[in-house]
């Protein structure tokens, strides 16, 4: 990450606003490309996605069902002659990208192209075992899409870089039963006989949640990945930078000490914490792909080994200013940071004022002022951090309506989508303005938030 603080928007593809070629889900496509020009034009130097994994349970990005390959409806495809959707319907553009990319298989022929013959190639240590598993005798069709995929993504960091954009993606610490990483590699689980999790994750109870949360990944089985000097580790963090140019990691705390919840609880009460050999994971690495470009997703119970731990690998933690605002005293956000107003799993900012009560609001309004959204925004790039990112949402300040998820909640999620022209050159304008007056290069920083 830069040593100055910059400014990014989070934003998945597939809310990507409706277009000709990409009416159900927005994709990898021309609309990708016109959001980088877009981010460009207004001043912005990042764009960060949620995980781009095959989405599993409830369409969401976080259940994914691999660890290397890439959702195949992220794939740009032309005209789908299809009524735009306002939300993401997964289910329609299943049906028409699957039957237009089985007709484009079905005349290519791939054998001798070079491109190809190198994915294949290099990608060996996931690609077959991934394409099994989704259909053993549909191997040849599915390693299409994936080359596809991969074709198209690179076509999108080539021009991000062009335009000044970094990328930067999300890694979950941690993967799903139904996966096809549990599937071919199981040893690297801690399974029973019949391949089912003996503890599985989690977090104990808190203020929020009474019972814990039970996430229900099955844990790794660490000493396997020691002695494979950590190569599957290797493996998944190089196919994510050869795509991304930064990395926030889920739940960094499970670099420390992961929370285990014996597979036959229905709830995560009688959990324990368990240590995890994350600085040997971590150096591992380092040493074998150079100074890791990390974002330490270190919310929560944070202990003074988690602090020490991202320190001492110079990676820069995280800060929510839906949480941190209402503190008791007035937040000091380190420099070592990257500052969110919200995130996708927060409300937007005016939904999440509407939440408040009288108290909290009067706390709030006294900090940020009385516009949730520009006021967040505001804090957020007048503080010393070295980079913020915000909610496409916030940059538009959208309600409730507009959230992307809702945790807890099973259903209803990862499906809002920007309309066409939202953002557009006025708003570009206006936040190249709010970006060139808070940069610390150029203007004196708010002093309020340094005290």
């Amino acid at each position: 990450m830069s040593q100055l603080r910059d400014a990014g928007v989070l934003l998945h593809p597939t809310s990507l606003p409706p277009t000709r070629d990409s009416p159900l889900i927005g994709d990898l496509g021309a609309g990708a490309h016109a959001f980088i020009d877009w981010l460009a034009s207004a001043g912005f130097s990042a764009w960060q996605m949620l995980p781009i994994g095959p989405v599993g349970a409830g369409n969401s990005p976080y259940c994914s069902t691999s660890s290397f390959a890439i959702e195949p409806m992220l794939v740009a495809l032309d005209d789908l002659e299809a009524i735009p959707s306002s939300t993401v319907d997964w289910d329609q553009a299943r049906l028409l990208k699957e039957e237009r990319l089985r007709s484009m298989f079905a005349q290519t022929d791939l054998t001798c192209d070079e491109d190809f013959i190198e994915f294949a190639s290099v990608n060996a240590h996931w690609l077959p075992d991934y394409c099994a598993w989704v259909c053993e005798n549909d191997q040849a069709f599915h390693t299409y899409v994936q080359f596809l995929l991969h074709t198209q993504f690179k076509a999108l960091r080539a021009h991000a870089t062009a335009r000044g954009i970094r990328l930067i993606g999300d890694l979950p610490i941690f993967v799903g039963l139904e996966s096809a990483d549990v599937a071919t590699r199981p040893e690297l689980f801690r399974l029973d006989e019949a391949g089912q999790p003996t503890v599985v994750t989690g977090v104990p109870p808190d203020e929020f949640a009474k019972d814990g949360q039970l996430w229900g990944h099955p844990h790794y089985d660490w000493a396997v990945h020691q002695e494979e000097d950590f190569a599957w580790w290797h493996n998944r963090v190089s196919t994510a930078l050869q795509r991304f140019d930064a990395l926030r990691i889920d739940h960094f705390i499970g670099f420390v000490h992961a929370f285990e919840v014996d597979a036959s609880e229905s709830n995560a009460r009688n959990g324990k914490w368990q240590t995890t050999p994350g600085r040997e994971l971590l150096t591992a690495l380092q040493a074998s792909l150079g100074p890791l470009p990390f974002i330490a997703e270190d919310l929560g119970t944070l202990t003074q080994d988690v602090l020490d731990l991202r320190r001492e690998f110079h990676f820069p933690g995280m800060a929510v200013l839906q949480w941190s605002v209402l503190e008791a005293t007035p937040p000091k956000i380190p420099i070592d940071t990257v500052v969110y107003p919200g995130t996708h799993d927060n409300n937007t900012a005016v939904g999440w004022w509407e939440t408040l009560n009288e108290n909290e609001r009067a706390i709030a309004q006294e900090r940020i002022g009385a516009k949730p959204a520009e006021g967040l925004i505001a804090f957020a790039l007048e503080c010393p951090a070295q980079t913020a990112i915000i909610q496409a949402q916030d940059l538009l300040a959208l309600g409730s309506e507009a959230r992307m998820n809702r945790p807890g909640i099973a259903t209803g999620n990862w499906q809002w989508r920007l309309e066409p022209g939202e953002l557009n050159a006025e708003v570009a304008s206006r936040f190249q303005d709010l970006l060139r007056d808070t940069n610390p290069s150029t203007t004196k920083s708010n002093q309020r938030l340094r005290q």
